[in-house]
């Protein structure tokens, strides 16, 4: 199993998309966005820093933070029904969904520290350039 109640977690969900505009659904949903930024927004960028990227001028950090735990939440929820998410790349290798996604959109989104653009195929193989650290 996931770890945890699946029934639980589902209810929560489709109360969520039945009645959005519930005041305790809405402040669930602007718990969860401060969540995001507060949490994995700043483990998103560490890890962007120490992969030498950097967004490009006028990219939204929340917005791109957003993107990416869009999907992860997607897939999450596809997983819960029994979906297999996978991409193959051109060597062979799995790729979650979300995984594979994240490279397309940081492409997108991204420069190397020079300004130079990067490709999701460049990204998949690219290695750190320095450790991970966190702004605290």
């Amino acid at each position: 199993g996931l770890g945890f109640d699946q029934t639980q977690l589902r209810v929560a969900e489709a109360l969520q998309l039945l009645w959005p505009d519930y005041e305790p659904m809405r402040d669930a949903i602007a718990a969860y966005r401060h969540e995001v930024g507060v949490l994995w927004q700043p483990m998103y960028f560490a890890a962007l820093r120490a992969y030498g990227l950097v967004l490009r001028p006028g990219i939204d950090p929340d917005e791109t933070a957003w993107a990416m735990n869009s999907m992860n939440s997607r897939e999450f929820l596809e997983r819960l029904a029994g979906f297999t998410l996978e991409h193959t790349d051109a060597a062979g290798n799995p790729w979650t969904l979300t995984g594979w996604n994240t490279l397309v959109i940081l492409a997108g989104v991204c420069t190397d520290e020079d300004g130079s653009p990067v490709n999701p195929f460049d990204l998949e193989t690219r290695l750190p350039v320095r450790p991970i650290t966190f702004d605290v």
